[in-house]
């Protein structure tokens, strides 16, 4: 079975610090837009925050969700 939580990340996923900082945030917003028009609204929701670590500088967002809900089986783009 897939976890389908969303992970919170605490430390840089670059250099493993601990020191970020909140840079932006735009709150809850919808994890994907593979919806059927009847379902509109009802999408599940994740927060968007960028976070900017103080050692390596690297920007990165302090959420992820599952693979399979961000490009669920209508995703359809190939670069």
């Amino acid at each position: 079975m897939v976890n389908m939580e969303i992970v919170e990340h605490t430390s840089c996923r670059l250099c493993g610090s601990e020191k970020l900082t909140e840079a932006f945030s735009i709150g809850n917003q919808f994890i994907n837009d593979f919806v059927d028009e009847k379902d509109i609204g009802k999408g599940r929701k994740a927060p968007l925050d960028l976070m900017i670590c103080e050692t390596c500088s690297l920007i990165q967002l302090k959420h992820t969700a599952p693979q399979e809900l961000l490009y669920s089986g209508f995703y359809w783009y190939r670069s």
